[in-house]
């Protein structure tokens, strides 16, 4: 599996920028098309240019995995056309923002924040298809940025509870790794873009922090 140090817009907190599946990578419409087809090849997926209720920020805005994406209920028409138009399904969700920090996904399953009302869980549940549970991780409630997952494992914010950590992995059907990124931030998911092909990581991320990542997101 592939791991790199990058940037995006020029900061190291790449996570916010992009959304990344076995499918699809959602980037901002400022990357550069020649960066945006070096992504392409590195998660070896489709990568669509967009905003997202008209923000760069589209990973704090959105979340997916190979259904496709839900997104914040700011996001526009136009906005949503575009990407359906790739063929990629996605859907509002009304009553929520930066729903990109209160959701966590694989193919196999999810946790979303305990903010998040029960109609609107649902809602979310059968969007994506999968076992979701709500939780909360470390005491925090924005558990979509405790948490980067993909169908080989997860990291998650250190200060994880064992009970929580195996709550996860029975529900995400993976095994996961405490950690922190760029050089100490618990919110791991603001720091790592990942796919199970590859891994980029904050360009402030520390060799200490890359081996771990490194295993975690391996999953072997």
């Amino acid at each position: 599996m592939k791991i790199e140090k990058k940037t995006l817009r020029g900061s190291p907190f790449i996570g916010i920028f992009a959304s990344v599946t076995e499918k699809t990578c959602l980037l901002p419409l400022e990357i550069e098309k020649k960066e945006a087809k070096k992504l392409e090849e590195f998660f070896e997926v489709e990568v669509i240019q967009t905003t997202i209720s008209n923000s760069s920020l589209v990973g704090s805005l959105v979340k997916g995995n190979s259904k496709g994406f839900i997104a914040a209920e700011t996001v526009e028409e136009r906005e949503l056309k575009a990407i359906e138009e790739q063929g990629i399904k996605v859907k509002r969700i009304k009553g929520l923002t930066a729903l990109g920090n209160l959701i966590a996904v694989n193919d196999f399953g999810g946790i979303a924040s305990s903010l998040i009302e029960k109609k609107i869980f649902e809602e979310i549940k059968k969007f994506f298809g999968v076992p979701i549970k709500q939780m909360n991780i470390a005491n925090s409630e924005v558990v979509g940025s405790c948490i980067t997952a993909t169908n080989k494992g997860f990291i998650v914010h250190p200060e994880i509870k064992e009970k929580e950590l195996k709550e996860i992995e029975s529900i995400l059907k993976v095994s996961g790794i405490p950690s922190t990124a760029n050089y100490g931030d618990p919110f791991v998911a603001n720091d790592i873009l990942a796919n199970s092909k590859g891994v980029l990581i904050g360009e402030y991320t520390s060799n200490a922090e890359i081996l771990v990542i490194d295993e975690g997101l391996r999953g072997e």
